[in-house]
């Protein structure tokens, strides 16, 4: 059974919603009641998902993400942030 671009985005922003809600409501830090997870983090967990969903190694992510534009969406990646930033 073949997916259609249609399924894959629908199942794509279904992810991201999930994973935003997940890191929006991360634990707070007690001493100083920061935000256990930044930027940075968020943007590693989300590329993890990514990975995991389409069954990527960390290159063919890379890759996908010069010219995916769906996949920088959902690493809240601008359109010409650098990847060096994930």
């Amino acid at each position: 059974m073949s997916k259609t671009y249609r399924s894959i985005k629908q199942d794509i922003a279904i992810a991201k919603r999930l994973a935003d809600s997940v890191i929006q409501n991360d634990v707070l830090r007690e001493d100083t009641g920061a935000r256990c997870v930044d930027v940075l983090h968020q943007r590693a967990l989300k590329a993890a998902l990514l990975m995991a969903i389409f069954g990527l190694p960390e290159t063919a992510l890379f890759q996908e993400l010069r010219y995916n534009l769906m996949f920088r969406w959902f690493l809240d990646l601008g359109i010409d942030e650098a990847l060096s930033e994930i």
